[in-house]
């Protein structure tokens, strides 16, 4: 198998590449005997019912970013004139049917300013995403931005992070033991690589 993987910047700011992608791994995929899985990363703001429907209907599993509710999706991911995304993103999603919102990820990015991540969880279950993602910004995992207050900077930063991930773990265990989580709709593999990233961090502090 090979992984096509769109990912940016903001990718569907090229959507006539991914259509010319996606038909031209089809076209070969007889021919070479390779079978094709195509992954997208959005921040949702382009995501048209159009372009949506042409990457489900054509095996793109789709990833859109929302970190929460409208005053913390609008914080951490405005527009460049300062208006919040939030609405524009909702509207996207909420005019998808069912059954293709259904096969969407949703993406949360958790920072100091959207620190209740089960709150988080639970809204984008609201939102109708059977797939659900919660992690912390990969700069923080990175130690990239340690002047930042955004990011979890320093020791107390990075035992605040512990903390918001062991909530997390138990909300897990809790969701699974009642049956309402598996492996397939929680990226728990993404889960344990950011906690095995946060302790390798936490260990040179």
């Amino acid at each position: 198998d090979l992984v096509v993987d769109f990912y940016g910047g903001e990718p569907l700011l090229n959507f006539g590449l991914i259509q010319k992608t996606i038909l031209y791994c089809q076209q070969i995929k007889a021919k070479r005997k390779i079978n094709f899985r195509f992954l997208l990363a959005t921040n949702g703001t382009l995501l048209s019912r159009d372009k949506a429907e042409f990457m489900i209907k054509n095996g793109v599993d789709i990833a859109v970013s929302i970190d929460g509710p409208r005053k913390i999706q609008d914080i951490q991911r405005p527009f460049p004139n300062g208006k919040g995304s939030f609405e524009k993103i909702s509207n996207n999603i909420n005019s998808l049917k069912n059954e293709y919102r259904a096969r969407l990820v949703g993406r949360a990015t958790f920072t100091p300013y959207s620190r209740d991540v089960i709150k988080t969880f639970k809204f984008l279950r609201h939102l109708g995403f059977d797939r659900i993602e919660v992690c912390e910004s990969e700069k923080a995992g990175y130690d990239l931005e340690s002047r930042s207050r955004f990011f979890f900077s320093g020791c107390e930063g990075k035992n605040h992070l512990k903390s918001l991930y062991d909530k997390l773990a138990k909300f897990y265990t809790r969701e699974i033991i009642k049956g309402n989580l598996t492996y397939e709709n929680t990226y728990f593999n993404r889960f344990f690589k950011q906690l095995s990233r946060l302790y390798h961090i936490q260990s040179i502090v």
